[in-house]
C-alpha cells in the first residue's frame, strides 16, 4: 500500500513523483501487483526495481488481493509488475538489472511494452536472459513503431531452469494452446494471439477454434492504449488457426464466415484482468471473471464476443485428438494452403467432415517467408550495433547474434558491418546472419567480401540454406535445427 501511494498520482492540481528507485529491496507478488495497479494513473518518467530477484518464489499464501489458485502457480512475481506497463503512458526508462529476469519474463516484457507511446530506455544488464530471451528483446526494440534509444543487456547469460518455457513461435503462431491463464507469460502469449488475430482481415475471433464443452475467456480490449485484458485464472484449451496465406483463405471460403456479434469494452473496469486483482474465480468459467456491477445484458453481451469463433464437434474429438498428435502443434500443408488433402488439419469440423482440397501453390512460400521476420530498419540497426558493441564476453556475443538470426531480416552491408566491428567473430557471425539476409544475390555478395581462406568454410556451413529452393520445396533434407542455416530452411 505504501509504494502504491507512492507511484500514483494523486489527482488534479497535485504533484506527482517523476522517478523512482527501489532497488535492492525483497518485493513479493504482493508488491509487485500494488505498483502495477498504481501505474495506470502514475506521472513517473524513471522508475528502477533494480536487484529485486530475491523474491522470485516468495509468497507461498495471501496477499496482494491475488486469488488462491494464482498465489499457487509458480513465477518471477516482477512479472505481475511488467503486465501494469500496458496500461501506462508516461514511463520512458525501466531498470530491470540484475532482477533475475528469464526468457518468460522478456516474453511478458516484449508483450506489455509492445504498444507502449514513450518508453525510451531499457536496462537489463546481469539476467540469465538466454537466447529466447534475447529473441523477446530484440523484436521489441526493431518493431513498427518501437522508439526504445538504448538498450543495456550487459552481463546476460544462459537462463536457468526455474524460467518457464514458452510455447509460441513468432513466425507460425498457429497450433494448439492449453494455457493456465494463472502464470504471466501465458496470459501473454494469449494477448499476443488476440493482437495477431486483430490484424488479420475479417474479425479477431474467427480463428479461435474451441471444443464446445470448454469455456471461453472474457477478454476486452482498451482502444486508448491498444492493449487487451484478460482473466487471470483458469485453463483454455483452443485452436489458434490463421490463414497464413491467400490461398489458404480462398480454398476456404467459409472460414470465419460468421459475422461477428461482439461487443468490446473498456478493460479498465475488468475485474481479475489486470495483475494483481483478485479475478473471483478458480474454475476458468466466463460467469466467475465478468465485471463486477455490470448487469445482465452487459455480461451477456460481453461474453458474446467469442461468438464468431468456431466450435469443434464433439463427434470428431477421437479423430481430432488422432489427427493433432500426428500433427504436433497443428502445422502442415492444409494450415498453410500448400498442400493436397492428406495434409494434417488442425480442427477438421471447422472446414467439414474431410476439409478442402488445396491444390499445391509452391509460389506462396515466397511470401510466407518474408512475412515471418521484421525488417531491420536503418534507424533501428544502430541500436542493435550499440548492444553488439557493448558486450564483453565471446559468449554473450554469440548469443546476441544467435537472437538476431531467427526472427530478423537484414541486409548485406549491416552484416558486413558486424564483421568488421568483431572481426574474430566474422565467421560466426556470417554463419548466423546469412539466412538473415533477403535475396540469393546479397547473400552471395556478402560471401564474395571475405577472403577464400573464410568464405569456403562458410559456405560449407550455411550450404543448405544458401542453395534452398523456395519454388520447389520437394527433395531430402538432414537439418540440425541448432544451427542457425538448418533452422531456417525447416
Amino acid at each position: 500500500a505504501a509504494v502504491a501511494a507512492l507511484l500514483e498520482h494523486a489527482g488534479p492540481g497535485t504533484l506527482g513523483l517523476e522517478s523512482a528507485d527501489f532497488s535492492g529491496n525483497y518485493f513479493g507478488r504482493g508488491g509487485f501487483a500494488a505498483a502495477a495497479q498504481a501505474l495506470r494513473r502514475s506521472r513517473l518518467k524513471h522508475l528502477s526495481f533494480a536487484g529485486n530477484g530475491g523474491g522470485r518464489w516468495s509468497e507461498a499464501a495471501g496477499g496482494g488481493g491475488l486469488s488462491q489458485r494464482d498465489q499457487g502457480a509458480r513465477f518471477h512475481p516482477i512479472q505481475l509488475l511488467i503486465e501494469g506497463f500496458q496500461v501506462n503512458s508516461k514511463l520512458e526508462c525501466i531498470d530491470l538489472s540484475a532482477c533475475n529476469l528469464g526468457p518468460d519474463t522478456a516474453f511478458v516484457l516484449e508483450d506489455s511494452l509492445h504498444t507502449h507511446p514513450k518508453i525510451k530506455h531499457l536496462l537489463l544488464a546481469d539476467n540469465p536472459l538466454g537466447d529466447e530471451g534475447l529473441r523477446c528483446i530484440v523484436r521489441l526494440l526493431v518493431s513498427v513503431g518501437s522508439d526504445v534509444a538504448s538498450c543495456d543487456i550487459r552481463g546476460h547469460r544462459e537462463a536457468d531452469a526455474l524460467s518457464h518455457r514458452v510455447r509460441f513461435r513468432y513466425a507460425q503462431p498457429g497450433g494448439v494452446y492449453s494455457l493456465n491463464l494463472g502464470f504471466p507469460h501465458e496470459r501473454s502469449v494469449l494477448r499476443t494471439l488476440l493482437r495477431c488475430a486483430s490484424k488479420l482481415r475479417g474479425g479477431t475471433f474467427r480463428h479461435f477454434k474451441f471444443d464446445s464443452r470448454q469455456p471461453k475467456p472474457l477478454v476486452d480490449h482498451d482502444a486508448d492504449t491498444g492493449a487487451w485484458s484478460v482473466p487471470t485464472s483458469g485453463t483454455y484449451t483452443f485452436a489458434f488457426q490463421p490463414p497464413l496465406s491467400d490461398t489458404a483463405r480462398a480454398a476456404n471460403p467459409t472460414l470465419g464466415r460468421q459475422e461477428s456479434e461482439m461487443c468490446i469494452g473498456k478493460a479498465a473496469t475488468t475485474c481479475g484482468t489486470m495483475a494483481g486483482e483478485s479475478s473471483g474465480s478458480q474454475s476458468g468459467s466466463l460467469s466467475r471473471s465478468l465485471p463486477l456491477g455490470g448487469s445482465i445484458g452487459q455480461r451477456s453481451q460481453r461474453a458474446s464476443a467469442w461468438a464468431s469463433s468456431t466450435h469443434i464437434a464433439d463427434s470428431a474429438a477421437a479423430r481430432r485428438k488422432t489427427e493433432l498428435n500426428a500433427g504436433g502443434f497443428g502445422w502442415g500443408p492444409r494450415l498453410f494452403g500448400l498442400g493436397s488433402s492428406r495434409g494434417t488439419s488442425l480442427a477438421p469440423s471447422a472446414y467439414g467432415s474431410e476439409g478442402p482440397s488445396l491444390e499445391p501453390d509452391w509460389t506462396e512460400v515466397a511470401h510466407l517467408l518474408r512475412d515471418a521476420r521484421i525488417t531491420v530498419s536503418a534507424l533501428r540497426f544502430p541500436l542493435l550495433r550499440g548492444m553488439f558493441l557493448s558486450l564483453v564476453t565471446t559468449d554473450q556475443q554469440l548469443r546476441f547474434i544467435r537472437a538476431c538470426a531467427h526472427n530478423l531480416w537484414l541486409n548485406a552491408a549491416q552484416v558486413q558491418k558486424l564483421c568488421e566491428e568483431r572481426t574474430e567473430l566474422a565467421g560466426d557471425v556470417v554463419c548466423a546472419l546469412l539466412p538473415s539476409v533477403r535475396g540469393r544475390t546479397s547473400q552471395l555478395m556478402l560471401l564474395g567480401s571475405f577472403p577464400a581462406r573464410f568464405a569456403k568454410g562458410v559456405a560449407k556451413a550455411v550450404g543448405s540454406c544458401l542453395w534452398f529452393q523456395e519454388g520447389n520445396l520437394t527433395g531430402r533434407y538432414r537439418l540440425d535445427l541448432a544451427e542457425p542455416a538448418d533452422c531456417a530452411v525447416a
